[in-house]
């Protein structure tokens, strides 16, 4: 059973608690919509080998799922569409893949932020003293499919922070985020591209574990 199979069968099967008429066909047409087609025929001839072998992060478009709904007469409530995507995020439906709305972008820009080295990190942190991490703040979106058609960026906004004996400072930077475009609605894995300070350094107070009791 393919990733798409399995996943519209639990749309189905979850908004056919509101809709119990509702067809598993008409399900998979929703979902379809959601990544980014007009009919389920698109979705097969053009995203589906994508999903299945190279998407990391599938985003699901709530809007075009929406009216998908209302061009096959089924009056779905953004509330019912929303449990369905609930229904599709935990970790043992999802199948290795991320599945959300543009929120999870933004989350994933900060996770690889965070979890990605870069030579002014270190840079940074050296002229201080002894690295204490990079921690990032947000991400919001820098460019997306209607300007750079194959790949979509997030600009995080962190900080690289270091102490020595006199004291801790946390250094402002920004970083480019970039997550090629796989499908319509399909990206692969992230790449940290560009980074850059992006202020004065600011003092913080470090949270050194067990540095007095032991704990």
């Amino acid at each position: 059973m393919n990733k798409f199979v399995r996943w519209s069968g639990i749309v189905h099967t979850t908004l056919s608690s509101f809709h119990p008429k509702l067809k598993l066909g008409q399900a998979r047409e929703l979902f379809a919509a959601a990544l980014g087609h007009n009919s389920y025929a698109s979705l097969r001839e053009h995203d589906l080998h994508a999903l299945e072998t190279v998407a990391t992060y599938v985003v699901l478009d709530h809007e075009r799922a929406l009216r998908r709904a209302v061009a096959l007469n089924v009056p779905l409530s953004e509330d019912q569409w929303w449990t369905a995507h609930q229904a599709l995020t935990p970790a043992r439906v999802s199948l290795g893949r991320y599945i959300g709305g543009m929120g999870l972008m933004r989350s994933a820009a900060c996770h690889l932020f965070e979890d990605t080295s870069h030579p002014l990190f270190h840079e940074i942190a050296n002229a201080v003293g002894m690295k204490d991490g990079h921690r990032a703040d947000d991400a919001v979106l820098l460019s997306d499919a209607d300007t750079t058609p194959d790949a979509l960026s997030m600009l995080v906004r962190g900080d690289v922070r270091a102490f020595n004996e006199e004291g801790a400072l946390a250094t402002p930077v920004i970083a480019e985020i970039r997550f090629p475009r796989v499908g319509r609605q399909l990206y692969g894995a992230g790449t940290l591209v560009h980074a850059a300070q992006n202020g004065v350094p600011r003092p913080y107070e470090p949270n050194f574990e067990g540095d007095i009791y032991g704990a």
